[in-house]
This record gives structure tokens, sequence and C-alpha cells, in this order.
């Protein structure tokens, strides 16, 4: 009944995986035709970037970092409470049923789509470091934020449609609504992915503590490292009462060794290698030549440019040691990072484009983004000083001149064309999908 339980939510969370996919070209298409629209036709010298008119917006990202932020005003009016946090000391109960709160509604966020990571809901850690920066005061309001972030969207496009002439006002006005209408449903549709991961791993640490307790394994953690048929068998040895269950603590140790080898290679962007996939290089969401001179260049998803230490994360565990007015570095990000945004100066990732989770969020945030790097995990260290400018999409690494030799693609264009790209892609995969399941 366990491993049916994971397989059925394994199963929903594939097809809204699958539902997903539509609505990013939706997402992604309307904020490029948007943008091709006021870049070529209406943007004036010294105005807003296109992107401006889109901020503001309520999204799941956004409540999540109000709901921490008023948890924590709660937590100042607790006297010693924070000293409690920051001692690691048993927490009142009042405490733990509104963090029990927030993580009911927002614990599902997740790393990456393997559920072998843990999600906030099982693991809060990374939200409790989170929460005391921002008792701290380090991090800012997020309501003010927003509110000023949609008043000054609301004053720009009411200046914007009041310049323009009957025709263009027309263009504007239904370009503009589409991608209004997607920008924050992208978000929202992102944020729901993990809803299974909570529930799901909580099945899999109660079959594989029964496992343990057999002998099967050294620790209920390491069903993770089951494969399907595996589980199967040792469910239905399980049910059956068996005695003695075949003993997987070699499998595991050899698995895990492997695993750690393999993190070390840079996988293909694509595969196989062909002269048509090559010809699509230019859509992919990260350069694959090796970045090797003073300056990286990637996609400028958030604009501003900040000089600051960085901070590389190989993922949550590393969560507790970001500190605020870093530069986030990352592979890529995803929605359990939302929170850090709050606290970091900057964002660089390896993977990513300007309509990647992280370049949506970080112009909420107003920080500067570069994305899709390729090395920057590789070619960075926790410590170093860069100078990211997300105007021109380049990172400059210590010891780089400050000559201008960052000069970058237009951010405007390469954007655009990764964001076709990845329309494009995702169209062709909906249309696959549908195709193959007619013919059953």
């Amino acid at each position: 009944a366990l491993i049916g339980g994971v397989r059925e939510l394994l199963d929903a969370a594939c097809a809204y995986y699958s539902i997903v996919q539509m609505v990013m070209p939706l997402a992604g298409m309307s904020e490029v035709l948007w943008t091709k629209l006021y870049d070529s036709t209406m943007r004036r010298e010294g105005g807003p970037q296109a992107s401006d008119f889109l901020l503001g917006f309520d999204s799941a990202p956004m409540r999540s970092e109000r709901a921490l932020h008023e948890l924590a005003e709660w937590c100042r009016t607790q006297p010693g409470l924070a000293e409690q946090l920051d001692a690691g000391d048993d927490l009142p109960a009042s405490f733990q049923e509104r963090l029990d709160a927030y993580l009911a509604e927002y614990g599902h966020t997740v790393y990456n789509l393997d559920f072998i990571n843990p999600v906030p809901a099982d693991d809060p850690a990374p939200v409790i470091e989170t929460l005391k920066h921002t008792i701290a005061g380090n991090a800012a309001d997020p309501a003010e934020r927003q509110r000023a972030s949609a008043a000054r969207r609301e004053r720009i496009t009411r200046e914007l449609i009041a310049r323009l002439d009957p025709l263009r006002r027309g263009l504007a006005e239904r370009r503009l609504e589409s991608a209004q209408l997607w920008a924050p449903v992208r978000e929202d549709a992102l944020a729901a992915m993990g809803l299974a991961w909570p529930v799901q791993r909580r099945l899999l640490h109660e079959f594989g503590a029964r496992l343990a307790a057999s002998g099967a394994l050294e620790s209920a953690e390491d069903v993770f490292w089951f494969t399907a048929a595996e589980a199967d068998a040792a469910a239905a040895a399980l049910d059956r009462g068996d005695a003695a269950l075949p003993d997987h603590r070699a499998d595991v140790d050899e698995r895990r060794r492997t695993w750690r080898g393999r993190r070390l290679a840079t996988p293909p962007q694509y595969l196989p290698k062909s002269g048509m996939m090559t010809s699509m290089e230019r859509f992919m969401p990260a350069k694959e030549s090796d970045d090797s001179g003073p300056v990286l260049h990637g996609t400028g998803g958030s604009g501003g440019q900040v000089t600051a230490p960085a901070r590389v994360l190989g993922g949550t565990a590393d969560f507790a040691s970001f500190q605020p007015g870093e530069v986030l570095v990352a592979s890529i990000t995803t929605p359990a990072y939302t929170p850090l945004f709050a606290l970091a100066a900057g964002v660089v990732t390896d993977i990513g484009g300007v309509l990647s989770h992280g370049s949506i969020v970080a112009r909420e945030y107003g920080i500067p983004a570069v994305l899709g790097t390729g090395t920057a995990t590789k070619r960075i260290s926790t410590g170093d000083v860069l100078t990211v400018n997300g105007a021109t999409g380049t990172v400059r690494l210590p010891g780089a001149p400050d000559d201008g030799a960052d000069a970058a693609v237009a951010p405007s264009k390469r954007g655009g064309l990764v964001a076709i790209g990845l329309g494009v892609a995702a169209a062709a995969g909906i249309v696959l999908l549908i195709a193959r399941r007619r013919r059953r």
C-alpha cells in the first residue's frame, strides 16, 4: 500500500508536469511578443524596460515571502524567541503552530524534481535560516516592495497608453493584457509542482523504516536508492511477513559512490549530437563553450549592476551558509531558492534564460541576474568578489579589467531567441504527447 501510494502520487505529478509544459510556452510567448512590440515601436531612450510592465503582480513566491515576513514580525513581539532560534533551543508551541501552518501552505517547494531531496515541509532548516535573517531586519518588507512595483507598473502603463496613437494603443493593450495575465500564472504553476512530494516522502520514509528494521537497509533514508523492482520485491516480502529480507546495504553504498562520481560531470544540453540539433544551440538555456576568460557571458535576466562576494550553492544543504548581500551562484534556481532572493545582492546561474524562474523572481526583487553562463559554478568560488551586470548579461570575475570587455549580445535579442526556442520545443512536445495518446 505504501509503494502503491508513492506510484499514484508520482503518476499525478508526471501528469501535472505535462500540463505545466502547456503553461510555459503561453507565458513565454506572451512576454516575448510584448517585449518585441514595445522595444521596436514604443520604447523611448531611458524609458522603462518591457519587463517593468509585468512586475508587482501576486504569485506563489510573493505570497510565500509575505507569509514568512509576517511570521518574522510576530516573532519580534515574542521576548527571547529570536535568541532561542539562534541557539537552536526547544521552541514554544505557539511558534511551532505558526511554522507548521506556513509549511502546510508553502512547504512543498522543490529543489529539483528528484524526490530524494527534502522539501521545507520535512526539513525546514532553510526556512528557519531565512526567518532568522528576516527577524534581524536583513530583508525588506515584501508587501511594501510589491505595492511600490504595482504602483509604478500602473503609472508607466497609463503614461504609455496615453502617448500612443490609436493603432499602437490597441496593439499595446492586447499584447500587454496577455503578458500581464500569464506572468504570475507561470510562477503559480511551478510552485505547485511539488505538491505530492511531502506525502510521497513520508510514505517512502515509513517504507524505509520497515526495511531498516528488517536489516535490509542501514537507515530509512536509504530507501531512495532502491530500484523500482527492488522496492516491489521488498514490499511483497514485508506483506508476506518474511523473517529475513535480502541485504541491500552494499548496493546502496555502491550507488552512492557512483552518484558522487557522476555529480562531477557536466551533462550535455541535448542528445544526440547531430547537425540538426547543433543548429539549435543558440536556443539552448546555457552556453556549452568553455568560457575561460575573466568575464562570463550569459543572458541578462534582470537589469542592474552589483559588486559583491559570491556564495556558490550546491543544494539545499548549503542554504544555511548564505549571508545577506552575497551573490547567489547556482547551477539553476527553482522555487526552493526563492527565500534567498530576498537576501541576495544578485543571481548567477549555469542554466536559465530571460523567462526562467530565476530571471522572473529576480526582477520582482529588483536584483541583477545573469543566467545561462554554462560554467559559473565551476569558475566561481565562494568569497570571490563579482560584478554582475544584468543589462549586458556579464559577470566579471576577480582580476578582470573594468574596461568594457564585458560587452555582450543584447540581452533582449538573445533572451527572445531563447524564449522562442523553448516555446517551440515545449509546443512540439505537447503535440507529440497528444498524438501518442490518440494512437493509444
